[in-house]
């Protein structure tokens, strides 16, 4: 018990020392308490598993959210209009499953996917007691046309090559977006985020914001973008061959990308920009 109140004091003063770098960007940012996931496939000895295997129809331009997840969460982009949903969670015991078990609420132009992780604030005063958390991967295979947001995630996000809008919001770990031709908004992630652009309609746009961790935009050799970062406290690096650099100072970065047209807009920075070409 001791133990875990010294952890929570120290993570609090970095994160202290964290929102005050953000200021001198121009940005504020409250950095989340990490709780790093088990690897993914080992279970501990004596916990109880269960696993959801479910599919389920959708239209082209559904809507689909997961929320509240505690573990990691992974998003395949396919073709046609079947969606796949694999759950694998587990527990200390059949009753903190029952107690944890998400919901699955579905309609023709919805799929929600939903944990109690982002319902209320007690799970982290539980971890603070030791209480025991059921863990769950979460595998979603969708129509790669659908709008998706991810929101209120502890572990791993993984974004397969979507076509429609992608959204993720207060994610606590990793961030890796494969594509996002129809538009992207990652915003408050304590972690790095990774980002691939190939393409970006003139209605489209990328917005980052209020990360704690390095951010990397994989800019495609035919993306046509005009991009803004600022309050970027670390480095800036441009490595892809098709960005002109127009103003760069310390924290911020003013460039065109192919022949301009579409925005890319990145605030708040606790970390490095790095722009690559794929």
């Amino acid at each position: 018990m001791k133990l875990r109140i010294f952890i929570v004091i120290v993570a609090v003063v970095l994160a202290w020392f964290a929102g005050r770098g953000f200021k001198r960007g121009g940005q504020e940012f409250v950095a989340s308490i990490r709780q790093e996931a088990p690897e993914e496939g080992h279970t501990p000895s004596g916990s109880s598993e269960r696993r959801v295997n479910e599919s389920y129809e959708l239209t082209e331009d559904a809507h689909v959210q997961v929320t509240g997840i505690n573990g990691t969460v992974t998003i395949e982009a396919v073709d046609g209009d079947t969606a796949e949903v694999k759950v694998t969670s587990t527990a200390g015991s059949m009753g903190a499953l029952d107690e944890h078990r998400l919901t699955i609420e579905h309609t023709n132009a919805s799929l929600n996917v939903r944990g109690k992780g982002g319902n209320n604030g007690w799970g982290f005063w539980k971890w603070l007691r030791g209480g025991g958390e059921a863990r769950h991967n979460v595998v979603l295979r969708l129509p790669r046309t659908v709008a998706l947001e991810t929101r209120g995630t502890n572990g791993k996000v993984t974004i397969g090559e979507m076509a429609g809008s992608v959204r993720v919001s207060g994610s606590n770990g990793r961030v890796e977006i494969a594509g996002g031709a129809g538009g992207a908004e990652v915003n408050g992630v304590n972690g790095g985020v990774t980002v691939t652009v190939l393409e970006l309609g003139q209605q489209g746009s990328l917005k980052v914001n209020g990360i704690n961790g390095g951010v990397e935009l994989r800019l495609g050799r035919n993306l046509n973008a005009d991009l803004n970062a600022n309050g970027v406290n670390g480095s800036l690096t441009v490595e892809a061959p098709n960005v002109e650099v127009q103003e760069q100072k310390r924290s911020k970065l003013r460039a065109r990308i192919g022949t301009g047209g579409a925005n890319i807009k990145i605030n708040g920075i606790n970390g490095g920009v790095r722009l690559v070409g794929v």
